[in-house]
């Protein structure tokens, strides 16, 4: 009878872990509110919003027009998505064509979305998401650095304070890979931005963490660090 109790807790126990919710709202991108048309279109995802610049939302009910939004061939690579219909895209890095890294300029798209709950602090919490390098990349980079707030994104000033995560990216590839990160929360943060935070690289650092790829051609005269985005998880532990 122990036994049979003690197997019965187990399956309970697995299916509850197995039905545990991320506080990222539509982390997969699936959810749209109309189909992208323009490069930047990213807020056509329910619940997420352009940061800075034009991070992309690339899906198959874009296939057939010529917007460069396409699944799998898109203007960036070639890339089907992890998990679904569709994933984002942000750049992190680009130089024009025949400057050297050194006199390249500063790309930092990024995206972001309010939270399902803020987070508790004290808490553990691992992040989570699946990453793929564009074939047209001509840099990797080292890192991605999600940035947690309290208020949006669009709304923080300098003198806002909020806690940034470091996200090791040097062995993504063009295949999806996970990359995560585990971390105590320090406030009631509310909103989770994804991109390259200059509060936590100045510009001169991040070029010294960028490599050059053999097999990546410039695209459009520009040479960029480009990666896909899909399943963006935000757990709490227990």
């Amino acid at each position: 009878m122990s036994n049979l109790f003690h197997s019965i807790a187990l399956v309970l126990l697995s299916v509850g872990d197995s039905q545990a919710q991320s506080l990222v709202v539509n982390g997969g991108f699936e959810q749209l509110t109309s189909c992208p048309q323009y490069v930047g279109d990213i807020d056509r995802a329910r619940g997420w919003n352009n940061g800075e610049l034009t991070p992309d939302l690339f899906s198959t009910c874009t296939n057939g027009r010529e917007n460069g939004l396409n699944v799998p061939d898109n203007y960036v690579g070639f890339q089907h998505p992890a998990v679904g219909q569709c994933y984002a895209g942000i750049a992190l890095f680009s130089e024009k064509k025949h400057l050297s890294t050194r006199k390249s300029y500063e790309v930092t798209e990024s995206i972001w979305t309010q939270l399902a709950t803020p987070l508790r602090p004290g808490k553990t919490y691992r992040f989570s998401v699946l990453l793929a390098l564009a074939d047209s990349s001509v840099f990797t980079s080292q890192y991605l650095t999600p940035v947690l707030s309290k208020v949006p994104f669009n709304r923080v000033g300098k003198r806002e304070t909020g806690q940034a995560l470091l996200l090791h990216t040097a062995a993504v590839d063009t295949a999806w890979r996970e990359v995560s990160v585990t971390f105590t929360a320090t406030d009631r943060w509310a909103y989770l931005s994804l991109g390259l935070s200059r509060e936590v690289f100045t510009l001169k650092a991040y070029k010294d963490r960028l490599t050059r790829r053999r097999t990546g051609v410039a695209n459009q005269g520009e040479a960029v660090a480009y990666y896909y985005v899909d399943e963006v998880e935000l757990l709490e532990s227990k």
